[in-house]
């Protein structure tokens, strides 16, 4: 038995996206203009996912994209940047002033020429 899923298994989702934020804030640290360890990076990357924070879960999957690109892993980059862009399809505006949400797709946009 894997604890740790059994227990997010019977938590609210709203609690669960929040322990994803505040595990992804801890772990993220200081550290945020380039990625030093590819798999430290990508487990912030999955608590951001995880907490439903778009903006920060892109950014940071940009990085790791660019990383693994850096290291001629391109196929991997290309599948890391397809699974980022697949996380803004269900982002929909509630209302025409839902500036967060704008400011992301334009982002994801800029972000689709991913390396």
């Amino acid at each position: 038995l894997h604890l740790p899923a059994i227990v997010s298994g019977t938590m609210l989702a709203e609690r669960q996206r929040d322990l994803h934020r505040k595990i992804a804030t801890i772990l993220e640290g200081e550290e945020t203009d380039k990625v030093v360890e590819l798999r430290h990076a990508m487990k912030v990357f999955g608590h951001w996912r995880g907490s439903g924070n778009l903006m920060n879960s892109t950014r940071l999957a940009l990085k790791i994209g660019q990383y693994l690109d850096g290291l001629l892993f391109n196929r991997q980059s290309m599948d890391f940047c397809i699974e980022a862009l697949e996380m803004w399809k269900p982002a929909k505006l509630q209302n025409k002033d839902d500036t967060g949400l704008i400011a992301g797709k334009k982002f994801i946009h800029g972000f689709c020429l991913c390396p």
